[in-house]
């Protein structure tokens, strides 16, 4: 299957970003991984991020700056970020031009397992849901079954 940056429509987020997801849940219904091409903007800051996933970015035009927690790189075209599940990023342009990049996450990007902010999570909020909540039965929730 034969996929095209024309074939999908951008979205926009509040640091200015612009991203256009080529693969995964909300264009294919594909859990397991996504793919997406983003644009940072020249001069717009990164907007603080944690996720429930890994992420892969891979530099394409123009470079940007990944900082996460005590580290920041530079990244360029044909360099690699991976960003780890539970790691605090942020991702913006360095120079005077827009940073061109693509996004791999695996798991596919969920919206709700993307925290933004800067408010740290528990480790346990990184563990992807399997069957029935566990913990979800408590007195109130007994009290509902009834």
């Amino acid at each position: 299957m034969k996929i095209t940056l024309a074939d999908r429509s951008a979205i926009t987020g509040p640091e200015g970003h612009t991203v256009r997801e080529v693969v995964g849940l909300a264009t294919m219904n594909l859990a397991k991984y996504s793919v997406a091409h983003i644009v940072a903007p020249a001069g717009a800051p990164g907007t603080p991020r944690q996720n429930q996933f890994d992420e892969i970015v891979i530099g394409i035009r123009g470079s940007g700056l990944v900082r996460r927690e005590h580290v920041t790189d530079q990244v360029g075209p044909q360099d690699l970020v991976l960003l780890t599940s539970g790691t605090q990023y942020t991702i913006e342009a360095s120079g005077t031009e827009d940073f061109e990049f693509w996004a791999i996450c695996v798991p596919a990007f969920r919206p709700e397992w993307s925290n933004v902010g800067t408010t740290k999570r528990d480790w346990r909020d990184y563990q992807t849901p399997r069957g029935i909540d566990r913990l979800r039965f408590g007195s109130q929730d007994e009290d509902d079954r009834r």
